[in-house]
């Protein structure tokens, strides 16, 4: 999930409040089947409960909360946006 500055700024107590209910990162650590029951009800048939699991428990993905933990790959993902132009800046 990312949020534009003009949330943050114009609108801060919002904006906590998203932060704070962002919990999808903990419950596919803690409780995966309900993680991937979520994903696979949004879906519909498009992806079954088993296969959203089989995803889940893979070894590709890497949940993290924490964005002090993820500002390399954040910079790497908003240089891409910019190169197929997503993004101004």
């Amino acid at each position: 999930m990312f949020m534009h500055d003009r949330l943050w700024n114009d609108h801060p107590d919002l904006a906590k409040s998203i932060v704070e209910k962002q919990q999808a990162t903990d419950i596919i650590q803690t409780q995966p089947d309900v993680a991937a029951t979520a994903v696979s009800e949004a879906k519909g048939d498009k992806l079954p409960k088993k296969i959203a699991r089989k995803a889940l428990d893979s070894k590709a993905p890497n949940y993290i909360s924490d964005p002090a933990h993820i500002t390399e790959s954040t910079r790497l993902f908003v240089e891409q946006m910019q190169e197929i132009c997503q993004i101004a800046e």
